[in-house]
């Protein structure tokens, strides 16, 4: 996917947003070339009154109709954290259901939007988000005097989708990611719901992060980190730099994972925090900046959204809209890593894979047939790590973030060396301490 260029006419954005002037207009029926949405009126909070001399950050997130109550846990965390007064957090909340449960209709009956069936779907499934979302205004502007909790601004946008992909992207694979990433990440800045948040919040100081509604233990909602927050919060409205991550870890206090199992996740988390930090050292072009944890200044929020509404061509056309970050990173942009910021993530499904090619490992190591030396054991591992989806553990996944990030300097073959070394060095030292725990050795 090659993403478009960060451009002089873009660069128009902050203004025409501020006005609501290039916003996404309610009861919105657009196709995205393998996506089909559907919005309706946004709802927002009407009796919140913010300090605009307090640092204020905007989160913007994408939350299935099943996932309400895991909203309503970070709601309250807001809550929390804004009531110590030294940091604003507001939210926008993209509420989405799919039109049916397979989540597929033909290309005709998408585009041409004709077909009574679907049309019937698509307004009933529609109507379904009006109650949830009422409820979840309510939600935003309780309060609780006693507690000193107070409301918190907000909107939340109702919209529907449907994907025309029917195929797999590749013979004998299952399609994936059957969501519009690009489409709903750009609503939750551009819709005129979005922008009666930031309207609000005209003339503060403001940056927006980009989360999932999945992240667990985030640094954001952790009442210990405001003071953190806050200096964050002024370096990116100030323009110190204009992007930030702190990439996350993936969950090893799952309940389905065994002591050793945990054991390897740890490990995969240590030795990817290490290598993003060596990695970013060497050029920040070179380190993934993860959707769900993702902050910066407003204006490079509101560009970007502009180019992923825009984007056009193959790649809006692919089946899987994936690397959203990518319309938002450019090498022109100053950028900034902090793993005391890491959020977690729920382990993903291709984790069963890794543990089963390992215990298969384990198991070989008792048959004379198919034992191994150390040396032999740790390479095959290593090889698993590299399995790891988004890993920077993977010279394939770091050779895709260069691309993406730059568009003028990419590194040399001497460097391009140079962080294959660096790749190899950590993922075999992961790969040791991994080996090192499943046969307790020092």
């Amino acid at each position: 996917m090659s993403v478009p260029a960060r451009d002089s006419k873009s660069e128009t954005a902050k203004a025409s947003h501020r006005t609501g002037e290039k916003s996404q207009k309610a009861n919105n029926t657009f196709d995205s070339g393998y996506f089909f949405i559907k919005t309706a009126d946004a709802k927002t909070t009407k009796r919140i009154q913010v300090n605009k001399e307090i640092p204020q950050i905007v989160i913007e997130v994408n939350v299935p109709l099943n996932k309400i109550k895991e909203l309503e846990q970070i709601i309250d965390k807001i809550k929390e954290v804004n009531k110590g007064n030294k940091i604003v957090i507001s939210i926008i909340i993209g509420l989405n259901a799919p039109v049916d449960k397979f989540d597929q209709h033909s290309p005709s009956d998408i585009n041409e939007y004709k077909t009574k069936d679907l049309r019937k779907k698509v307004e009933s499934k529609l109507q379904g988000l009006e109650g949830p979302a009422t409820k979840l205004i309510s939600y935003l502007e309780r309060e609780d005097t006693k507690n000193g909790l107070n409301g918190v601004l907000g909107t939340v946008i109702p919209y529907v989708w449907t994907s025309t992909n029917t195929q797999p992207q590749t013979e004998g694979q299952a399609v994936s990611y059957n969501y519009p990433f690009f489409d709903g990440r750009s609503l939750l800045t551009l819709d005129d719901g979005a922008q009666y948040v930031y309207k609000s919040l005209d003339g503060a100081s403001i940056a927006v992060r980009g989360m999932d509604i999945d992240v667990i233990n985030d640094p954001l909602l952790d009442v210990a980190n405001i003071d953190k927050v806050k200096i964050l919060i002024k370096s990116l409205a100030s323009g110190e730099f204009n992007i930030f991550t702190g990439g996350y870890d993936w969950d090893m206090n799952d309940e389905r994972l065994d002591d050793k199992q945990k054991d390897i996740v740890a490990n995969i988390n240590k030795y990817e925090t290490l290598l993003r930090i060596a990695l970013f050292k060497s050029n920040p072009a070179y380190v993934y900046f993860p959707e769900p944890n993702f902050y910066s200044d407003l204006s490079t929020r509101e560009i970007g959204a502009e180019k992923l509404k825009n984007f056009s061509g193959e790649a809006r056309t692919e089946k899987v809209q994936q690397g959203e970050s990518y319309f938002y990173t450019n090498e022109d942009l100053i950028k900034k890593y902090g793993s005391a910021f890491k959020t977690t993530k729920p382990l993903k499904t291709y984790f069963e894979n890794i543990f089963a090619v390992i215990k298969k490992l384990c198991k070989n190591q008792g048959d004379n047939r198919y034992k191994l030396d150390k040396s032999s054991f740790i390479k095959e591992i290593s090889k698993v790590i590299e399995d790891v989806r988004q890993s920077h553990m993977s010279w394939a996944n770091v050779n895709r973030n260069i691309k993406n990030m730059n568009t003028n300097n990419m590194p040399s073959s001497s460097e391009q060396d140079e962080i294959k070394k660096t790749i190899d060095e950590h993922r075999i030292k992961c790969a040791e301490e991994i080996y090192n725990t499943l046969f307790n050795q020092e």
